[in-house]
Formats: structure tokens, sequence, C-alpha cells
């Protein structure tokens, strides 16, 4: 099994690219919630919920080796699959790398 870090809301644990999409991107920069963070060999995510109560929309900030995207995603598992990951072969952890 692969190791998937949760890292909380920690936002620093990720790659300096990852972070800078986050707060620079149109979808995901007005957005103060950061509800996860994630990294793995090669990778890492910033899950961020945008609109509100009943129209709340979740966006997965994912970087797979040098690509970094933003996916309209209802979590990280659609999202890592959207890049090509299969998300059964992880096992979460919680912190370090």
């Amino acid at each position: 099994m692969k190791k998937l870090h949760h890292h909380g809301v920690n936002v620093n644990a990720v790659d300096k690219r990852t972070f800078a999409m986050r707060y620079g991107h149109y979808d995901t920069a007005c957005w103060l919630s950061t509800t996860q963070v994630w990294s793995w060999k090669g990778g890492d995510a910033i899950v961020v919920m945008t609109g509100s109560i009943g129209a709340a929309q979740a966006y997965v900030v994912i970087r797979q080796g040098d690509k970094v995207q933003v996916l309209p995603a209802d979590g990280l598992s659609r999202a890592m699959e959207a890049v090509g990951l299969n998300p059964k072969e992880f096992q979460i952890q919680v912190g370090g790398n």
C-alpha cells in the first residue's frame, strides 16, 4: 500500500506550486475554508469548499508530479481518479511524510 498523509488544514505541508494554485485560482482564491490537506509520494492536494449552505461545491487543488490543477470534485478520491491515481492503492496516515 502507498501512504496517503492527512495533514489536517496545514496548507504549509504541500508543495509551493499547490499552495500558489490554491490561493491564485479564481475558483478557490477567495474562499477561506481549507478543509483537508493531503500528500503522497509525488503529489499533494488541498480540498476547498466554496458556496453556501445548500449550494456548496468542493474543489480539489491537486498536484501529481509537475502538473497542478483545480478540479470540481466531491472529494479527494474523485480528484485522484481524475489524474490517473487509484485511491484504493493508498492507506491513510495521519501527519508526516
